[in-house]
């Protein structure tokens, strides 16, 4: 195996060690953080080391589980009434649900015991209506009526059994296995009115129609503007130098020979485990018609970004088919 260096500065092909406990390196005598002790020990050791530096940190190699699950269902019906009239009806349903995770997201289940990091739920339905009349041998009317909806909820953080009561801490070069980040979710929905009329008049057949569509978009969004409203605590040992003689001077001894990089990583550590954090970062929405902010929790809900738009649409159409000339 590999042996220690007999000193911090001296020795080949030995491992350098630094004791974060010891009076000589934590001069504060600070305690290691219980709070981070209770959500990093849940957590797998690494059995992959080709990642990383191969000695200080190492991965987790697995496959994470997903599901896809539906149903989808199709109604159709045609019925003639007589030569003159007759009707058409269609309706489809259907859901299309990414479950126990959303990896083509980027939102696996990160380690076997943790609860994923979303699901995506999604589900349409289409309805269409028509009604046809031969009200003569030369005019023929079309109503049609329906709609179409198309909405999807992207859980993202309430995947987790335990929201909203998820830690805000986001460590340095541990990849911790939950995340606050609240839902994404949108509404579209758009009914529409269709009517068409033919005429034949001689050598012209004449044809008009209106199409009237009412768009109907409801978004839900906790990331407004790519920014999370939730609350991040971060622990950057670059923003927040752990050594003496620096602008964080957390109270630990510098490492005697450590390189910039080594350094860097291990002040990063020292914040981690003694929960040092280098920046608190916290999004409010805005109340403009009060002019002030949202809270950013009511009860067990977190207040998110929310808008619609209403679009009406209305298209009209005349045409004449001339035959000028029988061939």
């Amino acid at each position: 195996g590999v042996t220690l260096c007999p000193t911090p500065t001296s020795g080949l092909r030995c491992v350098r060690t630094y004791d974060t406990r010891t009076a000589g390196n934590n001069t504060l005598a600070r305690p290691l953080d219980t709070t981070v002790a209770t959500l990093l020990t849940p957590m797998p050791l690494p059995n992959k080391f080709t990642s990383g530096d191969g000695l200080n940190t190492g991965t987790f190699l697995w496959n994470p589980p997903t599901a896809i699950r539906g149903p989808a269902i199709a109604a159709r019906i045609d019925h003639n009434f007589n030569a003159n009239n007759s009707i058409f009806g269609r309706y489809l349903w259907s859901d299309y649900n990414t479950l126990k995770g959303d990896p083509l997201n980027g939102r696996p289940q990160l380690y076997p015991d943790s609860p994923a990091f979303g699901e995506v739920f999604r589900r349409t339905s289409n309805l269409a209506l028509s009604y046809r009349r031969v009200i003569s041998p030369r005019v023929v009317n079309e109503f049609t009526a329906g709609y179409a909806r198309f909405g999807f909820l992207f859980t993202q953080g309430e995947a987790n059994p335990a929201w909203p009561n998820v830690p805000p801490f986001f460590f340095t070069g541990i990849d911790v296995p939950y995340l606050n980040t609240p839902r994404t979710a949108r509404w579209v929905t758009t009914p529409q009115l269709l009517d068409n009329l033919s005429v034949v008049r001689g050598a012209h057949v004449f044809r008009g129609g209106i199409n009237m569509r009412y768009y109907r978009h409801v978004d839900q969004r906790g990331q407004p503007g790519g920014i999370n409203v939730t609350p991040s605590v971060t622990f950057s040992g670059t923003t927040r130098p752990a050594f003496i003689g620096t602008t964080g001077n957390s109270g630990f001894t510098p490492a005697p020979g450590i390189n910039a990089t080594d350094a860097t990583n291990l002040g990063g550590v020292i914040n981690n485990l003694y929960g040092l954090p280098a920046s608190v970062t916290q999004v409010f929405i805005s109340n403009l018609a009060q002019d002030t902010f949202l809270p950013y929790k009511t009860g067990n809900n977190i207040t998110l970004y929310a808008e619609k738009h209403n679009l009406d649409q209305y298209n009209f159409y005349f045409q004449d088919e001339w035959k000028v000339r029988p061939n």
